[in-house]
């Protein structure tokens, strides 16, 4: 693991633990401007722990949430209205030494590609149907390197 990555992760980390704290911190105001609850240490690393939990849960489903929100579809090896788009995957990942996601095809006219995954759906790279519709191959084979990029650097939501 390179020094950029250990980096990358650390803020990510730190990042979270912001986000988690501020979210908390909002929690703990509302409780007691509209409930009149006491602000203690316990009830603050209760509220800290359910933001956390809640952050690790959202980010483990995310995935899903995007696949369902740009209406996704995997493609399989056997499709062969695809097959163009899946040589053209597996070419740049050998060419950036990267493992080939799942790709995905999203039914949405606007023109986008995107990187998404977690620990528990894996890497995932998928491209809309608008895209498809108005670049050429080369074109989409060059925002699919984009979107490489992304998976390589962990640079997806």
């Amino acid at each position: 693991m390179s020094m950029y990555s250990v980096k990358l992760k650390i803020a990510s980390i730190l990042a979270g633990i912001l986000i988690a704290s501020i979210a908390a911190f909002l929690i703990l105001g509302v409780l007691q401007y509209f409930f009149g609850v006491a602000i203690t240490a316990n009830l603050l690393i209760i509220l800290l722990l359910f933001v956390f939990v809640m952050d690790i849960i959202q980010w483990l489903i995310s995935p899903y949430i995007v696949g369902r929100a740009y209406h996704t579809k995997e493609i399989s090896a056997y499709d062969i209205q695809y097959s163009w788009l899946i040589d053209s995957v597996k070419k740049v990942c050998d060419l950036n030494q990267q493992k080939v996601p799942r790709i995905f095809i999203a039914n949405v006219p606007v023109s986008n590609a995107f990187a998404f995954g977690s620990p528990l759906s894996g890497r995932r790279m998928a491209i809309t149907q608008g895209l498809l519709n108005i670049l050429t191959k080369d074109e989409i084979e060059a925002v699919i390197g984009h979107e490489i990029g992304h998976l390589k650097h962990h640079d997806i939501g």
